[in-house]
């Protein structure tokens, strides 16, 4: 972008104005004048749909509710009664302890009215521990009911947020797409090594098996009766020496001056996601366009963070944020446009970092920068299968 140092005053734009202004308008832009600029990138704001947007709740979730609420009010009277019958079973203790030839018909009566106290407040204790666990697994079998009465017509669908414009950015010089996996080295050993062997000999996996783990013990039955030359023989005693202490088999090796080949292979793990970093540079030459970038930058951010689900006034979750649909296109004059580069899944935008006057320390005459550098870093939200290429991703 060439670089700029016009003076703008734009003051007199409250932010309600300006938001008024970005709403009459069907997209954000920078630049606003697209003359020279052939290719641009699109970001579409899109919502996710899931069965948690179902507006009401099913039979079974208020079931499922009344059954766990139940249960913790019987747990918690089962819990007092028990402790009511321990401390009455404890005191009839005592009051036994002190009896004596003399003690009157009014005592033992005391004596035998807390007992049957305690006994009741443990029978009632049983009872309630009975109820809060089959109400527990009520409640638990309702879980399972509301999830799937919700959720069976209610699939997660993804869709451009209503009400909310695109933003289309000018394509940054070095669009670069990577895909990369998860390859990892994986240590075979002598007889992992025997096993492949022996199943690239014979085509079958359990002939193979059994090959390698033959080749192993063989090997174990050529020392001991000295069919093997000294070096053969020492690789088979290091690796034997690898089950004693480490500095003991150490030792060996130096000794011997032999090691154990780990016969490493790389082992394919999984796909990695791929991920996008875009950094652009507004100079801003009119108040449109001053107004234009606010907006951009703070949908980016406002987008970019989930909402708080709170539960009596705690923050207890997030919902997730939007994802981005990102498409990168290049005019080709009456013929209209073409992709560039390879389709992008869904993306979530992983951080927002803005630079306020990177190169000087200039400023419009309402004290807003001239210069003004984003950078957005965005991760994909799945991965890619052989199938997706086939589709253009």
């Amino acid at each position: 972008m060439p670089e700029s140092k016009t003076t703008v005053d734009y003051s007199e734009y409250s932010s309600e104005s300006i938001d008024d202004m970005i709403e009459d308008s069907v997209n954000l832009k920078y630049p606003l004048n697209r003359e020279g600029y052939g290719a641009s990138i699109t970001f579409t704001l899109m919502e996710t749909k899931t069965f948690a947007d179902i507006k009401g709740e099913s039979t079974s979730f208020s079931a499922m509710s009344s059954a766990f609420k139940g249960a913790r009010s019987a747990s918690n009277e089962a819990r007092e009664a028990g402790k009511k019958a321990r401390t009455q079973t404890k005191t009839a203790k005592e009051l036994l302890s002190k009896v004596t030839p003399t003690s009157g018909t009014a005592y033992k009566t005391e004596i035998a009215r807390t007992e049957a106290a305690a006994q009741r407040n443990n029978e009632r204790s049983e009872s309630k521990k009975k109820e809060a666990v089959a109400l527990s697994r009520q409640g638990s079998e309702l879980l399972v009911k509301s999830i799937t009465e919700t959720g069976k017509n209610a699939e997660r669908t993804t869709a451009p947020r209503d009400g909310v414009p695109k933003i289309q950015l000018y394509l940054p010089i070095s669009f670069q797409q990577n895909d990369s996996f998860s390859i990892a080295g994986t240590e075979l050993g002598i007889l992992g090594a025997g096993i492949l062997a022996g199943t690239s000999n014979t085509g079958s996996l359990m002939s193979g098996i059994g090959q390698g783990i033959s080749s192993g013990f063989g090997s174990i039955v050529d020392l001991a009766a000295n069919n093997m030359s000294g070096l053969q023989a020492a690789t088979v005693m290091s690796r034997l020496a690898r089950k004693l202490p480490e500095e003991v088999g150490s030792a060996f090796n130096i000794a011997a001056g032999v090691t154990v080949n780990p016969n490493l292979r790389s082992t394919f793990k999984g796909v990695n996601l791929r991920e996008y970093t875009f950094q652009f540079k507004f100079l801003p030459k009119s108040n449109s366009e001053a107004m234009q970038v606010e907006e951009i930058i703070r949908r980016f951010r406002m987008f970019s963070y989930p909402e708080v689900i709170s539960l009596g006034g705690v923050a207890a979750g997030y919902r997730f944020p939007d994802l981005f649909k990102i498409d990168v296109r290049v005019q080709m004059g009456e013929g209209g446009d073409t992709r560039v580069g390879n389709r992008i899944k869904d993306c979530y935008l992983r951080s927002v970092s803005t630079n306020y006057n990177p190169t000087s320390m200039t400023f419009h005459t309402d004290g807003k920068p001239v210069e003004i550098d984003l950078s957005l870093n965005f991760v994909e939200e799945t991965t890619l299968s052989r199938k997706d290429i086939k589709d253009g991703y």
